[in-house]
Parts: C-alpha cells; sequence; structure tokens
C-alpha cells in the first residue's frame, strides 16, 4: 500500500507529510503487536506454570477460620515432603494474569490516545503552519 501510493505522487527529496502519516500508522501497530505478543508470552507462561503447580499441590482447601484468600496446602499421606503452609492465593496465582489483564486494559486506552494526539498534532501542523 505504501509503494503504490507513493509511486503515484511526485518525487519529492526531502520526507513527504503522507510518509510520515504511513510511518506513524505502522508504528503504532507494532506497537500494537509487541504488546500482543507480550500479553500471549505471559499466557503460555502462566499455564505452563499452573500445569507445574497443579502436578506439585494435590490438595488446596480453603482456610474457612481465616481471610477468604489464604489458602491451606496439604500433601497427601503419600507425599509426606513438605509441612503444610499457608500462601496468599492472590499475590501468586493471580499477579501474572493481573499484569496481562491490567496491560491490555491500558493499551485499550492508550493507543486510541496515542493515535487521537497525533492525529490532532499532524492536521494543526501541516494545514495550519504550512498553509501561512
Amino acid at each position: 500500500m505504501f509503494n503504490s501510493t507513493t509511486s503515484n505522487i511526485p518525487v519529492a527529496s526531502s520526507v513527504t507529510a503522507l510518509e510520515i502519516w504511513f510511518l506513524a500508522c505502522i508504528f503504532l501497530v507494532f506497537l500494537s503487536l509487541v504488546e500482543y505478543a507480550f500479553i500471549l508470552k505471559e499466557t503460555v507462561r502462566r499455564k505452563k506454570r499452573g500445569r507445574r503447580k497443579s502436578s506439585t499441590l494435590p490438595l488446596i482447601k480453603k482456610d474457612k477460620q481465616k481471610n477468604s484468600h489464604v489458602l491451606k496446602v496439604q500433601r497427601s499421606q503419600s507425599m509426606n515432603v513438605l509441612p503444610q503452609f499457608e500462601m496468599n492465593y492472590r499475590s501468586s496465582f493471580n499477579h501474572n494474569q493481573d499484569i496481562s489483564v491490567k496491560l491490555d486494559n491500558r493499551s485499550r486506552i492508550i493507543f486510541p490516545i496515542l493515535f487521537s494526539c497525533f492525529n490532532a498534532g499532524y492536521w494543526i501542523y501541516f494545514l495550519v503552519f504550512t498553509l501561512s
């Protein structure tokens, strides 16, 4: 698309406004793909880590006497390797998911704002400052 459009316009020795527009749009698409790849990598890593944890932690029970977010993890009789311990459910299991979800939600706001700011600056510059 970029080559077909630039081949139909006159040749210029410097960077044209159309090239700036295309490069900015390509850059924003590239940033969104990088964000998507990061979230996908975190999701796959979390699933792999979840599989490992599920094979080493056979029994997870809620501790009803204390806070509902604290879990007691117990080994079965055949696995008396580790003593009974407590872990904070929110901080260990959902931390990576929270990062991915927060990044995705923020990107839904940041990318349109970036494009809108670029668009406003682009048109103000080329319509107001270059015409005068």
